[in-house]
This record gives C-alpha cells, structure tokens and sequence, in this order.
C-alpha cells in the first residue's frame, strides 16, 4: 500500500512517506491506500465523517449559538464547516490513476 496526501479542494492526490505531517483536519487528509482513487475515497469518508462531528458539535440551541458566535471560535468553525462542504459536494469527479 501507499500512503498519500489528498487535497479534496483542488482534488489531488500525491504519494507521500510516512513522516508527512502536513495532515489539516479540513483540507488536506493522509490516507493509506492501493491506487490514488481508493486514497481518495478514504479521504472522502474522512472530510464527511469531520463534517458530521462538526455538525452535531453545532447543533445546539439556536439561541445558545447565536450566543456563541458574538463571541470565540464559532464564526472560524462554522466558515471551516462551509468550506468543507463545498469542497464535498465539488467532489464528483476525482481523477483516475
């Protein structure tokens, strides 16, 4: 197996040593993987999966979140969230090996 780094925003996926450390919780995902088109599955499951946990993270009462966004990491978190998902839904078309 390989191990690649995949951005799922530009949809690119390159073979990488073990000691890459450039893993982003959003953007970029380090996966192991038989073909860059399985790595990008993995890292497909990856991205929705955080996008879930992020979502349910938020889902709470609509007057403690508007509590919450006058004031910390709320606004950066829900912009991370919106991206992600963007970048989720533009994934239709990975490349092929």
């Amino acid at each position: 197996m390989t191990i690649y780094a995949v951005d799922i925003r530009d949809r690119t996926a390159q073979a990488v040593t073990a000691e890459y450390d450039a893993e982003d919780i959003v953007r970029f995902y380090k996966v192991e993987a038989e073909s860059a088109q399985a790595a990008f599955a993995a890292a497909l499951e990856k991205a929705n999966d955080k996008l879930a946990a992020w979502e349910n993270t938020l889902s709470i009462s609509a007057d403690s979140l508007e509590l919450a966004k006058q004031s910390g990491p709320v606004p950066m978190m829900v912009s991370r969230i919106n991206d992600l998902r963007v970048w989720i839904n533009n994934f239709d078309n990975p490349p092929t090996d």
